[in-house]
């Protein structure tokens, strides 16, 4: 009865006293087990120590518990304990789970041995309304579970352990200045923590003043879903002061401090950590009470930085910020420009970002001799999002990132840096280069494909020399360029991707001719341009086809075009390309798909694969496949993968062997047939593809649409040996549709037994047994299979001749 009712009384206890132990410094004390006393006593210790009681002599029983042992005690809902201390039990442990004064003695010697254990938990905590106070004040004493405001000395932690759901703490106005050595802010998700220096605070050295001088643990720790905003409304400073420069900052998590920047950030930023759980722990600047400030970024490292815009009713731009310093400064994890927010740099360094970009904002650099770059240089895939006013203007960009880079909205850049990584765009989404009259961008590339669509600016009235388009797949470059030799009549964006449909080729529905020259194939794959804004002028292109099938005469490589790709046409001249490159000139006004071409012997594109199926019986499976043309193609290798169980036939990590191979035709304009037989596959899912290899050893594959199952067999079966008669080697097939024991013999035309090939256990499937009858005479004999399953039973037997 007394456990039942202490349980029942530590229950409804639990949520308002209960601590977890979070001593990240336990320490263990050893309280000696003597004779005739404890040692030591009293003693003092924090929420997640630990008390070793260690016997030494004689025979004890260690007590905290009123009730067996009246006049010792602990808090409400810790747990007691009644321990036998002696040679055979020598040492007893308890762990102080609960803050408050542990009293505990030993029979028979109470209360001569006796001691008190006083747990504190090492910080001040909130208890709000709970504790009676008003929920909301820092100076409200009742708001403090031990009845008091925090002191210079004290360390603070604001977390959900006395208030279960989501909260806000105001520290004071006016003048005042509230010290403490350190503070965590750390909610239980999914509830929200506030701590807010209030903008009525105008005190010239600090509202809130922290550190220890020690510098770790950290002296302001922030976790998810905790905030700090200052809005100090001081006329200088940073509202916030650190002691000295061991104290720092940690922002975990996507945690938040927001920053009135009309206050200046020296002595905070520098602070921050930059330990990698930190990376999206986030710094916001905001300016409550203004519309522009200035920033120093120079050699500063954040995790996360936003840069706050939005003013209710503001015209654009509601807040500017002038970013200044001639060190680079990194932001570790996204950062992020908010709409109605007008961030204008005269910084002389780079502006590292390590993970996504929101630029809502809008981004000019000041045009100054060496204006700051940002630099995209993650190691892991960087998004960026660009909406509304966002473009970085009259600055430099630089793509630095071998994960690669995805543009979800359209990104106007004046000047461009590819150096590594391939940039990726979302369907409706361009990456721009150049963005009006006064800024037609520049491009540099050493590295990086552009994979989805890149534009490029011209002005009206204007000429211009060729402009490079770096697009391609994700393993190649296939770079395309537009110039204007008759200037368009309007200004605007060409826009270009490379659409990829693999290396090989496909005749056109109707031939065209230019010149002399007939052009009876066209790529698979094409350059997609379109257009926004610009109209009017002549043109000429080229278009790189590094990586294409068949290019052998880059002089005469033809650029077809076509708006559909149904119909095709020859707009403008040709030009003689070099290399893998096609060009033309004098193309108009024409935008759509512009393919390469070429004949049946001049740039022939080779193989071009029709059709490729399979079919399956029993074990055996059939691979058909057609070709449509074909130049100097040597042969198909066939390959085959089994799959297992998590794999489909799509699968990237397939392990393929070669299972045979069929000769190719050479050269051919017409539709040719093959065909091959995988014979006696066990039961299972396999993968198939060719390996179409050419006369000079370049190839290619193509994988069969489907995967192909070997099924187990309906019934029992033997088949007739093969050949027969035969000399000295024969085979014979037999099936077995469930496990079971096979028994096959051989014997003579007397009955005799002569061999005995298979006796034993066997898996369901197909099964080819060889017989090898080199040491027999020639004549007649017989072979009998006897099959059991369960209860079925299978018996048969065959006749074969041996001929010499």
């Amino acid at each position: 009865m007394r456990k039942t009712a202490f349980l029942f009384f530590a229950v409804i206890l639990f949520s308002i006293f209960i601590f977890t132990a979070n001593n990240s410094n336990a320490t263990i004390y050893t309280i000696n087990v003597q004779s005739n006393f404890f040692s030591p006593t009293p003693l003092n210790a924090l929420v997640g120590d630990t008390i070793k009681f260690q016997w030494l002599s004689g025979f004890h029983t260690t007590t905290c518990d009123p009730v067996v042992l009246p006049g010792t005690s602990h808090p409400a809902s810790a747990a007691d304990w009644d321990s036998p201390m002696n040679s055979g039990s020598p040492t007893f442990f308890y762990i102080m789970k609960v803050p408050g004064t542990y009293v505990y003695g030993c029979q028979p010697h109470w209360p001569s041995m006796t001691g008190t254990i006083n747990v504190g938990t090492g910080y001040k905590y909130w208890s709000g309304s709970n504790g009676g106070g008003d929920g909301s004040s820092w100076s409200d004493p009742l708001n403090w579970l031990d009845g008091t405001v925090p002191v210079a000395t004290d360390s603070v932690k604001l977390d959900n352990s006395f208030y279960g759901f989501t909260y806000s703490v105001t520290l004071p106005g006016g003048i005042a200045n509230t010290q403490i050595a350190n503070i965590k802010i750390y909610p239980t998700l999914p509830n929200l923590i506030l701590l807010t220096l209030p903008a009525t605070n105008t005190s010239a050295t600090a509202g809130l003043t922290v550190g220890d001088g020690i510098g770790s643990p950290y002296d302001f720790s922030i976790s998810k879903n905790g905030v700090f905003i200052n809005q100090s409304g001081a006329a200088s400073g940073s509202g916030v002061v650190f002691i000295n420069s061991a104290d720092s900052i940690q922002l975990l998590d996507s945690a938040i401090w927001n920053h009135n920047c009309t206050r200046g950030q020296a002595g905070i930023t520098n602070k921050l950590s930059k330990a990698s759980n930190t990376r999206l722990g986030i710094f916001r600047y905001d300016m409550p009470t203004s519309s522009f400030a200035s920033i120093t970024f120079s050699n500063i490292t954040y995790g996360s930085l936003q840069l706050l815009g939005v003013t209710a009713n503001a015209p654009y731009p509601g807040k500017k910020y002038i970013t200044t310093g001639s060190s680079a400064c990194t932001v570790r994890g996204n950062y992020y420009v908010d709409a109605f927010c007008y961030d204008s740099t005269v910084m002389t360094n780079n502006l590292n970002v390590g993970g996504d970009a929101t630029i809502y904002g809008k981004t000019v650099f000041a045009p100054i001799t060496n204006p700051r770059t940002l630099n995209f240089n993650g190691t892991t895939l960087q998004n960026i999002y660009c909406a509304e006013l966002g473009a970085v203007q009259t600055g430099k960009v630089i793509f630095n990132n071998t994960a690669g880079f995805v543009i979800k909205n359209t990104f106007s850049i004046d000047s461009l840096t590819m150096t590594n990584g391939n940039v990726a765009t979302d369907p409706t989404a361009y990456l721009a280069i150049g963005f009006d009259v006064a800024n037609v961008g520049s491009l540099t590339r050493t590295g990086g494909i552009v994979t989805g669509r890149v534009a490029r600016w011209y002005n009206s009235g204007v000429t211009s020399a060729a402009l490079d388009f770096p697009v391609g797949n994700s393993t190649t470059y296939k770079k395309a360029t537009v110039a204007f030799t008759t200037a368009p009549a309007n200004p605007g964006y060409i826009i270009m991707q490379f659409v990829d449909n693999g290396i090989n080729a496909t005749d056109l529905p109707i031939p065209l001719t230019d010149g002399a020259f007939s052009l009876t194939r066209r790529t698979d794959s094409y350059w997609l341009a379109t257009t926004s804004g610009i109209n009017g002028g002549v043109t000429d292109v080229s278009f790189d086809g590094n990586g294409q099938n068949g290019i052998t005469d880059p002089a005469n490589l033809r650029v077809i075009y076509s708006n559909d790709g149904n119909t095709f046409s020859l707009q403008g001249n040709h030009a003689a390309g070099s290399g893998t490159t096609a060009n033309r000139t004098l193309v108009g006004s024409y935008f759509g798909r512009f393919y390469l071409g070429g004949n049946g012997s001049v740039n022939p594109l080779p193989v071009e694969l029709k059709d490729f199926v399979s079919t399956t019986i029993k074990n055996e499976v059939i691979l058909d496949w057609t070709t449509g043309h074909e130049h100097n193609n040597n042969l198909f290798e066939i390959e085959r993968a089994n799959l297992l169980p998590y794999q489909d036939h799509n699968s990237s990590d397939l392990n393929y062997i070669k299972v045979g191979s069929v000769p190719g035709h050479g050269n051919s304009n017409i539709v040719q047939n093959y065909k091959f037989t995988d014979k006696n596959s066990s039961i299972g899912r396999y993968a198939y593809r060719l390996k179409q290899i050419d006369n000079n050893g370049t190839h290619n594959y193509y994988v069969l649409g489907n995967e192909v199952i070997i099924s187990n067999p309906v019934s029992f079966t033997v088949s007739q040996n093969y050949p027969n008669p035969f000399n000295p080697v024969t085979n014979i097939n037999y099936e077995m549709p469930y496990d079971g024991k096979v028994k096959l013999t051989v014997f003579d035309n007397i009955g005799r037994e002569v061999k005995t090939l298979v006796n034993g256990n066997v898996a369901a499937g197909y099964y080819k047994v060889e017989f090898n009858a080199s040491s027999l005479s020639s004549g007649i004999y017989f072979y009998r299979v006897n099959a059991t399953s369960g209860t079925q039973v299978y018996e048969k037997v065959f006749k074969m001749m041996v001929v010499r």
